[in-house]
């Protein structure tokens, strides 16, 4: 900060005015607690201020921004990349305050808390009612979860579980520019671009947290701990390999090395053998049903890979034993050496024994000990490199051995980073993995969250990259100077921007009559046609294009674009057009960008279960080719015999399968994008962790085509179940499906692979169209898959909790389920999970007043309703009064209602979208890094961007 004496009293009296005298600290004694975390760096902040509540934060950011005083959120500090270490000097804003639970919703799944609450006391919270938080960093006994969501962090449970960006909800977040906006929410998907998922991982350089909505689930009915004994590391990766290859997940594969084990076992006495190569912790949960025999695989395979003993802990004493080595294994690293470097890579998991005899090269290398502590099941590794903090030269060398085994694990097709981040240690390894476009938009994004630079400065990005930004978006961003991110490209905030924006390329475009000569200098002559029969299918609300492209790669995707730019012809991304019905017709004339020639599987790597395929390959292709090895994509959209990856993506278009497996957002690794400058980017990786840089996937899986065309993804696998069961459950009323449902979501030893409702309407359309046997009323719909011991037990208790039916042949109902109820008017409304059947009542008593039927099906573990509204001629015209109405509804219930499909009558009469809410500026303003000229889908997504 380097202020004057004047100046930095001036600032000091103005922070004292916003949180009292005793949250400001300035003393030398007390600063010098807040230069460093738990890597090497540190540097001191001139002032520490510790506020209370969102509004003391906005008013210290903008304090900041007036006085251009640099700035840094902090936790507790735990974290390993000198996230936040005040680098350029200025303030650390401490949450320590912020550590009240709020809320915790049981029926929701849900828990609400400050950014300074201890992950290990909401797990305890959560622990006494029988719930809890999954990820688990290694420090999850000091870490809060704000610095969790920051670090993106995630510990033993990923493998099985995910990173803590699979389980955080919604944000309230104060952007650097000391406005307080919320993202996400109890409800699902809500519309827009995935701010939250852009946001958590971000490192504290996008905004700071101060509330965050978390997901919580019934803790794991039963487990089983073993320890695995190897002579030699390289067998121990080999298990690891053949576990997942049988088609077994487990909730933890962590390995030790010798010099791990040695040292843990010296300073603990937990019973490990210090004579091992390497030793492999084993953790298996869920039902009680099955797990024996998961043992007893697992026993097996280790064996066969030369495990001279596998040890089954016998007691709850002996488990927490044999984590205690690994949890806290850097107090005993400790007692062997004065400081370490912790190095944090991810490769795939075939990879692990080349890359660990490659660190063991590295370290002889440089002459220094390094030990290997790793989640090795999904291949993240953490080389302990020991080194005197006090010697300059080793501290050097140890820094030069981390960035060499960064490159290695990049070699190997893997990332810089699973969970640790970027911080100040990785910034020039960034290189190593993104290219200069990939880098340019990540800085794009820093620049329209954080203009001036102030938000947790000197992290993540190579220092000789600063200022880089995407073609065309320079001037936009540099002259932003007012007083909200909305305020963008020198024009007004809110949803006029989209369609200024827009209007700007109506300025001067190139006459369509002669576009197909400019595209055709960017594709080949049969990639695209402006026949009057290529162009008919095309038609999108009475809007039709007049020339349809087809590029056959990436690279010629990318070129159309460009070309479409510089002519100022909008452009219409579309693959199969089963997803077509969402938003709006485009506002401009233009082209259609379509994929039906980039198909295909890139590569497919079973062992790691991943697999990497072009934009335009169906759905049900994929599942063809993976399933011959016994594996699936989890995935089940409507007409997924039809949808194509990229559309599934574009629109984030789940199933009924999402209550267990996820969105789309939680299987995809890594995407490439080609954008309307004429590059190509790639966002993520094809490893199952990856922390590296801002999460640019979650910002276009959704994103309907406005930001980029998605030309290619890599998708997590799993093992194909080994039964599969539908049962249906009949109820009364509604009511009675709300306490079924509330009694099988509160379940530890029930856990459907999908959970649907049908309303009594929709139902009766089952039983007439698939043969759904019923009497009145609405229906459950249970999936339960998995081993065939857990399928039973499962099926039992479920007889048990109300009467239920075995469908013998359930492929037909589950497609209809997946493809919705046939008719021209289609909404889809997300709210808490807990309150689906109180939003249907809801619906249902609106739709007798109006003389509207409304058949629904509801996804209902997840809080998505589908609602399939009709009305005979005389009340037609009350459909409008209808959704206008159920909106409401699920907006008092937090949530919202969007039009999946409409006639365009319909969707001239209702927003399609409905209100944005108040972090539209914030997308409004990413629009323009990737798309400055409004070119992509133009007027189609929410708020008219």
């Amino acid at each position: 900060m380097g202020m004057e004496k004047a100046r930095r009293g001036r600032f000091l009296r103005a922070l004292r005015g916003i949180v009292g005298q005793e949250a400001v600290l300035d003393s030398p004694a007390e600063l010098i607690l807040y230069e460093f975390d738990a890597s090497l760096e540190r540097a001191t902040p001139e002032v520490v201020v510790l506020p209370r509540n969102s509004q003391q934060v906005a008013d210290i950011v903008a304090l900041a921004n007036r006085e251009a005083v640099p700035y840094v959120a902090r936790g507790a500090g735990t974290g390993l990349s000198g996230g936040s270490i005040p680098v350029a000097g200025g303030m650390v804003i401490s949450m320590a305050r912020f550590n009240r639970i709020l809320e915790i919703d049981l029926e929701s799944r849900t828990a609400t808390v400050e950014p300074g609450v201890v992950n290990l006391d909401l797990n305890n919270a959560l622990a006494r009612r029988g719930y809890w938080f999954a990820p688990d960093p290694a420090s999850w006994k000091a870490s809060t979860i704000g610095g969790n969501a920051a670090e993106n962090a995630g510990g033993p449970h990923c493998l099985k579980y995910g990173v803590t960006s699979n389980h955080v909800l919604g944000l309230e977040v104060v952007l650097p520019t000391g406005q307080v906006a919320w993202t996400g929410g109890q409800a699902p998907d809500f519309p827009g671009y995935d701010l939250t998922g852009l946001l958590v991982g971000s490192e504290g350089t996008l905004g700071i947290f101060t509330r965050l909505i978390v997901g919580i689930s019934p803790r794991p009915h039963a487990l089983r701990t073993m320890l695995a004994v190897f002579e030699k590391m390289e067998a121990a990766s080999q298990a690891v390999s053949a576990i997942i290859a049988a088609g077994i997940l487990p909730a933890t594969l962590e390995m030790m090395d010798s010099l791990i084990v040695r040292a843990v076992e010296d300073f603990f006495h937990v019973g490990y053998p210090q004579d091992a190569g390497a030793v492999l912790i084993i953790e298996v949960d869920g039902l009680q049903e099955g797990l024996d025999t998961q043992v007893r695989r697992i026993s097996e395979i280790c064996s066969d890979q030369g495990a001279r003993e596998v040890r089954i802990a016998q007691s709850e004493e002996e488990r927490q034993n044999l984590w205690t080595g690994r949890r806290e294994f850097l107090n005993a690293i400790t007692a062997i050496s004065p400081g370490h470097v912790t190095a944090d890579g991810t490769v795939p998991r075939n990879r692990l024994p080349e890359v660990l005899g490659r660190v063991v090269e590295v370290g002889q290398r440089y002459g220094l000990s390094i030990g290997n502590v790793f989640h090795a099941g999904d291949g993240n590794l953490h080389p302990i490199i020991l080194v005197d903090p006090e010697n300059q030269g080793e501290k050097e060398r140890a820094f030069q051995a981390c960035h060499d085994i960064m490159r290695i694990c990049v070699e190997a097709g893997g990332t810089i980073s699973g969970e640790h981040g970027i911080g100040m240690e990785k910034t020039q390894a960034m290189p190593l993995l993104f290219a200069p476009a990939d880098l340019a938009v990540m800085e794009s994004i820093k620049n329209c969250f954080d203009p001036a630079g102030l938000c947790n400065p000197g992290k993540i990005f190579p220092s000789e990259g600063r200022g880089s930004r995407v073609k065309g978006v320079e001037s936009r961003v540099e002259s932003r100077g007012s007083s909200h991110v909305g305020a963008a490209l020198g024009g007004r905030p809110g949803r006029g921007r989209a369609a200024a924006m827009v209007g700007a390329v109506a300025l001067a475009p190139m006459h369509l009559s002669g576009a197909a000569a400019h595209l055709g200098k960017a594709l080949a002559p049969d990639s695209y046609s402006t026949e009057e029969s290529f162009l008919d299918p095309y038609r999108l609300d009475g809007w039709r294009p007049s020339i349809v492209l087809s590029p056959s790669s990436p690279e010629e995707a990318a070129a159309a674009l460009g070309a479409a730019a510089e002519a100022g012809i909008a452009v219409l991304p579309w693959g199969s057009g089963t997803k077509m019905g969402r938003g709006l017709a485009p506002n401009k004339a233009g082209a259609v960008l379509g994929t039906r020639k980039m198909t295909g599987v890139v590569d497919f790597n079973p062992e790691n279960l991943t697999v990497t395929v072009r934009a335009g390959t169906i759905l049900a292709a994929v599942q063809e080719t993976v399933g011959a090895a016994g594996q699936m994509v989890s995935l089940d959209p409507a007409h997924a015999d039809r949808a194509t990856i990229g559309g599934i993506l574009s629109a984030n278009a789940s199933g009924p399968r999402r209550f267990r497996y996820g969105a789309p957002r939680d299987l995809v690794l890594g995407l490439q994008a080609a954008l309307p400058d004429g590059r190509i980017i790639r966002a993520g990786g094809r490893t199952v962790k990856n922390v590296a840089g801002y999460d640019l996937t979650r910002l276009f899986i959704g994103s309907l085509g406005t930001l980029g065309l998605i030309t290619e993804a890599t998708l997590k696998l799993r093992p194909v179940p080994e039964e599969q069961r539908t049962l249906v459950l009949p109820c009364r009323d509604l009511a009675q499906a709300g306490e079924c449902l509330r009694r099988i979501m509160a379940s530890s030893d029930l856990l459907p692979a999908a959970l649907e409702l049908l309303s009594d309407g929709a139902a009766a359309m089952a039983s007439e169209r698939v043969g759904l046997s019923r009497e009145r009323g609405p229906v459950l719909v249970v999936a339960l898959e998995g081993f065939a011991e857990e399928v039973e037990g499962q099926a039992s208790r479920l007889a048990s909790l109300a009467p239920s039916m075995v469908m013998e042949d359930p492929a037909p109902l589950w497609r209809l389920l997946a493809d919705g109820l046939a008719g021209g008017l289609v909404a889809r409304a997300g709210v808490p999970a807990g309150l689906v059947t109180r939003f249907m009542e809801g619906v249902d008593s609106v739709a007798d007043g109006l003389g509207v039927d409304c058949p629904a099906i509801a996804e209902a573990g997840t809080g998505i309703v589908r609602l399939f509204p009709r009305a005979d001629a005389e009340s037609e015209a009350s459909l409008g009064g209808f959704l206008k109405k159920a909106r409401s509804i699920a907006a008092g219930l937090g949530g919202y209602l969007a039009l999946e499909e409409a006639p365009a009558q319909v969707k001239a009469a209702v927003d399609v979208w409905g209100d944005p809410g108040p972090a539209y500026p914030a997308m409004e303003r990413l629009k323009a890094v990737f798309d400055p000229l409004g070119i992509l889908s133009p007027g189609r997504f929410v708020g008219g961007l």
